[in-house]
């Protein structure tokens, strides 16, 4: 029994979760990077050398 299908949907779903971004927040005073991506449902956040936050997955 292969459950290929499923493994996708998750991987899919891993995916779109790891890759949220938030622009133009790092340059803003206090951790707002971490707050941005508590409250889209992560577990804190941080920033990139290209100014970018990035969310980290629950």
């Amino acid at each position: 029994m292969s459950s290929n299908g499923t493994e996708a949907q998750m991987l899919i779903g891993y995916i779109r979760f790891n890759l949220l971004q938030f622009e133009g927040v790092c340059e803003e005073k206090g951790d707002i990077c971490s707050f941005k991506c508590q409250i889209a449902g992560g577990s804190g956040g941080y920033c990139d050398k290209a100014k970018m936050c990035n969310c980290r997955q629950m």
